[in-house]
């Protein structure tokens, strides 16, 4: 038996329940998002993995800085985050994917392309670049580079405008079951092609915001160009998330609950609030 609250009125229940659910109910949205997290960093003053993964270490002298959502991580030419080796991870035959959000400054104008992400091996021989590019002097481009160590694969698409001075969230999985490569762009799939490729073994850093030019090819420096950029909410995933995962990933900083959640919760209050009233 309920007993009365006078701080409790019988229309405030439903709403009640449903601000427990948003607000009090809900974890971080990357254990909203099925399987498990390999890394998670939200750049809240430290390079720490709220997933409880390998924490990222720090490559000269990256700056936190005010993102969309808290703070976030401002990279340039020397200066970027790792998750360092051993603790790198390494895909092999498994799916795997990513996420983060970005913004490209002006600083240091993109020649030809801006790293985001890069799981790199000796030469590049083997991993996978997530990076924006350049065409026709606008920075309109998203490419992901996969390397097996001894075939290589693009996956491209070319925004309608541009990409710089503002946040956008990027995404791609690279998903075995299906054998499918797919690209996102602030929450929608923009680009998909067959992946042909073998295990992908990469040996070094995990890099975030660098391709890092001691293992760069020949002729490659760290940045074409250079660039700042800053980097915010970098999810890594050891398994291909689904299409309404990355949409959650890209929506905010914290996860919405399920549609059925909702549904079976407003019904449940408001029928209690019903038996209640009848009560009286």
């Amino acid at each position: 038996m309920f007993q009365r609250n006078r701080f409790m009125t019988p229309l405030m229940f439903p709403w009640v329940v449903v601000g427990m659910i948003f607000f009090g109910g809900v974890s971080p949205r990357e254990n909203n998002v099925s399987g498990a997290v390999v890394a998670a960093f939200d750049f809240e003053g430290n390079l720490n993995s709220s997933s409880g993964g390998a924490n990222a270490v720090s490559r000269g002298s990256p700056q936190f800085i005010n993102a969309i959502h808290g703070q976030g991580l401002l990279v340039n030419s020397g200066n970027y985050a790792a998750i360092a080796v051993p603790h790198a991870f390494v895909p092999g035959l498994k799916s795997f994917s990513a996420a983060l959000r970005f913004k490209i400054t002006g600083l240091h104008p993109v020649m030809a392309w801006a790293p985001l992400l890069s799981m790199q091996g000796n030469d590049f021989s083997e991993g996978a670049i997530l990076q924006v590019s350049r065409n026709d002097g606008i920075i309109d481009g998203l490419r992901l580079g996969l390397h097996d160590g001894s075939a290589y694969e693009q996956t491209d698409y070319r925004h309608s405008t541009s990409l710089k001075d503002a946040w956008h969230h990027a995404a791609y999985v690279v998903n075995r079951a299906t054998s499918q490569v797919s690209l996102y762009l602030d929450g929608l799939k923009v680009a998909n092609r067959n992946l042909g490729l073998g295990s992908i073994d990469p040996s070094f850093d995990y890099l975030l915001g660098q391709y890092d030019f001691v293992f760069a090819r020949n002729g490659h420096p760290r940045f074409v160009g250079g660039h700042d950029m800053s980097i915010d909410e970098v999810y890594l995933y050891d398994h291909a998330l689904e299409d309404s995962d990355v949409a959650l990933l890209s929506a905010g900083p914290q996860a919405v609950p399920e549609p059925s959640t909702i549904a079976c919760c407003i019904p449940l209050a408001i029928a209690i609030v019903r038996r209640r009233l009848g009560r009286r």
